[in-house]
C-alpha cells in the first residue's frame, strides 16, 4: 500500500487513527500496541499477502534469538547463537536481493542461473533493524520481553516499507508510553503537516520529473542516439527525482510516526547543500550511515588503528552500501566511487586547512558534480549505458533525436532551486521535533517557520488538495526497489 493513494489516505489511515485515538482514550498500552500491530500486518499483507509468514517469521525467530541470547551473556555459546542470528538474517536477503545476480555471474562454471523473482517489500530495513537488536542483546544491552511490542518495533508502517531504519533503544520507549497521549493533538497537526509537505514534493516534483529521467535512460538502453540536451536533462531530472522521492517519503513516514505519537530519527537532511562527500554522507540516508557506522565501520576497527586501516574501513562501508542498494555491477560501482571520493576526502582535510567563501562554493560544486556523476552509474541499466550517458554529456555522434520536451526544465530549475536553496522540511517544523534530536550543525536556521495556527491550516490543507489531484500521476517510490 503506497502512502500516496486513495486507499491509504481515505480509507487505512482515517480508520487506523480515529480507531486509535479512541483506543487512546479507554484503552491500556498493551491494546493500542497490539491494534498497531494488527494495522501494520494489514499494510504490509494489502501488497502481497503471500509474503506475510516471511516478515512474521522473521520477526519470531529474531525475537526467540534475543531471549536466548540475553539468558547466555555469560557463556561461550551466545557468539555462536549470534553468528546463526546474522548468518540467517544475511541468508534471506542475500537469496531475495542478489542471488540472480550471484547466479548469472556464476553460470559460466555450470551454476545455474535462479530466476529474478519479486523482491519482499522492506526486507532490506526489516532485516538491517532485527540485526541491530540481536547485536546489542549481545551486548549486554536492554532485550525486550513482550513480542507484540518488539513485533511493532519492526513492522510499524510509517517506517516498515523504506525506512528509516530504527534502533529498538529510540523506538521501543516510546511505544511503552503510547496510552499516555502526550500532546497527541500538537503531534498530530504537526505530523499532518510534515506529512502533508513530503507528500507534495512526491506527487508534483518527484513524479513529474520521473517520466523525463526514465525516457531518457531508456532511450539510451535502446541504443537511441540522443542530443547533449537530452543527456542533460536525463541526467539532472533523474538527479532531482531521486532527491525529491526519497526526501518525500522520509517526510511522510516522520509525519505519519508523528501522528501516532512517534517519533523516528531524521533519514534525509538537504544533502545537496553539501560541502563534501563527508558531509553528504551525513545528509543523505542518515540512518542507513548510522547503522553500516555502528555495526560496520567501528566493528573493523574504526580509526583506532592507524590512518591506512581507517581508510580501507571507510572504503569498504562504503561499497557495501553499493551493494546494499541493488544486485548489479552499477551499484557496486557506485560504491567503489563514493568510497573512494570518502577517502580522499578525509585525506585531503587532514592535509590542507583552506578557508573562505570562494573556497566553500568550489567545494560544494565539485560535491555536487560528483554526487551527479555517481547518479549516472546509479541509475544506468549497466556500466556500458553510463558511458555512453557519459560521452553523451559533451560530444554527440550523428544523427540524433531527442525524446523529451524542453519545457521540462522549467520543472528542473524550480526543483533545483528549492533543493538548494530553500529550507527543508525539519527545519520548518523545527519548533515541534519532527523527529529524534540530530547534530546540530546539521540544521540552519529557517526564514519559513511552521505554527499551528489558521494560516498554517489553510497551507497544509490546500498542499493535500493538489496532492490528491494530482493521483493519477502516482508512482512507487524509488527506494521500494532497495
Amino acid at each position: 500500500m503506497l502512502f500516496s493513494s486513495f486507499e491509504f489516505l481515505f480509507l487505512f489511515l482515517p480508520v487506523v487513527f480515529l480507531l486509535f485515538r479512541l483506543l487512546q482514550t479507554v484503552a491500556p498500552t498493551r491494546v493500542l500496541i497490539s491494534f498497531l500491530l494488527l494495522a501494520s500486518i494489514v499494510f504490509y499483507g494489502w501488497w502481497k499477502v503471500e509474503f506475510l509468514p516471511l516478515i512474521l517469521g522473521s520477526i519470531l525467530v529474531n525475537f526467540l534469538l534475543g531471549k536466548v541470547l540475553a539468558a547466555r551473556r555469560q557463556s561461550s555459546s551466545s557468539r555462536w547463537v549470534l553468528g546463526c542470528g546474522v548468518v540467517m538474517n544475511l541468508s534471506f536477503l542475500v537469496y531475495f536481493k542478489y542471488a540472480h545476480f550471484l547466479t548469472t555471474q556464476l553460470s559460466s562454471f555450470g551454476v545455474p542461473v535462479i530466476a529474478q523473482g519479486i523482491l519482499p517489500l522492506g526486507i532490506s530495513f526489516f532485516t538491517f533493524q532485527q540485526l541491530t537488536y540481536l547485536v546489542d542483546v549481545y551486548r549486554g544491552k536492554e532485550e525486550e520481553n513482550s513480542f507484540t511490542t518488539y513485533a511493532l518495533f519492526v513492522s510499524f508502517f510509517p517506517h516498515l516499507i523504506a525506512g528509516p531504519i530504527t534502533h529498538h533503544g529510540q523506538i521501543l520507549n516510546q511505544l511503552r508510553r503510547l496510552g499516555s497521549g502526550f500532546r497527541s493533538n500538537i503531534n498530530f497537526a504537526s505530523g499532518l503537516g510534515v506529512f502533508a509537505m513530503g507528500f507534495c514534493k512526491k506527487l508534483l516534483i518527484a513524479d513529474e520529473l520521473g517520466p523525463v529521467a526514465d525516457a531518457v535512460f531508456g532511450s539510451l538502453h535502446a541504443g537511441v542516439a540522443l542530443s547533449i540536451n537530452d543527456h542533460w536533462m536525463g541526467t539532472l531530472a533523474y538527479t532531482l527525482q531521486l532527491y525529491f522521492d526519497f526526501s518525500g517519503y522520509s517526510e511522510m513516514a516522520l509525519g505519519l510516526g508523528l501522528m501516532f505519537g512517534v517519533r523516528f530519527p531524521a533519514n534525509f537532511l538537504s544533502p545537496y547543500k553539501s560541502k563534501s562527500i563527508i558531509e553528504f554522507w551525513r545528509r543523505w540516508h542518515m540512518s542507513l550511515g548510522w547503522f553500516l557506522r555502528e555495526y560496520v565501520y567501528y566493528p573493523l576497527g574504526g580509526s583506532r588503528k592507524g590512518p591506512v586501516r581507517r581508510y580501507v574501513n571507510l572504503f569498504m562501508v562504503l561499497l557495501i552500501s553499493g551493494i546494499w542498494h541493488g544486485s548489479g555491477w552499477t551499484f557496486i560501482v557506485w560504491g567503489i566511487g563514493h568510497g573512494l571520493l570518502l577517502v580522499g576526502n578525509h585525506w585531503w582535510r587532514h592535509h590542507t586547512a583552506f578557508r573562505g567563501k570562494l573556497y566553500d562554493f568550489t567545494c560544494h560544486f565539485a560535491t555536487l558534480m560528483a554526487v551527479i556523476a555517481g547518479w549516472i552509474v546509479f541509475r544506468s541499466a549497466s556500466i556500458p549505458d553510463a558511458c555512453a550517458m557519459f560521452r553523451g554529456l559533451f560530444v554527440t555522434r550523428g544523427e540524433v533525436v531527442s525524446v523529451v520536451d524542453n519545457n521540462h526544465w522549467m520543472w528542473i530549475a524550480v526543483a533545483g532551486l528549492i533543493c538548494l536553496f530553500m529550507p527543508n522540511v525539519i527545519e520548518i517544523w523545527s519548533k515541534y521535533r519532527p523527529c529524534l534530536s540530530l547534530d546540530k550543525d546539521l540544521l540552519r536556521k529557517s526564514f519559513w517557520t511552521a505554527r499551528l495556527n489558521a494560516r498554517w491550516g489553510l497551507i497544509i490543507a490546500l498542499l493535500l488538495y493538489v496532492g490528491i489531484c494530482r493521483f493519477s500521476r502516482v508512482s512507487p517510490f524509488l527506494y521500494f526497489e532497495f
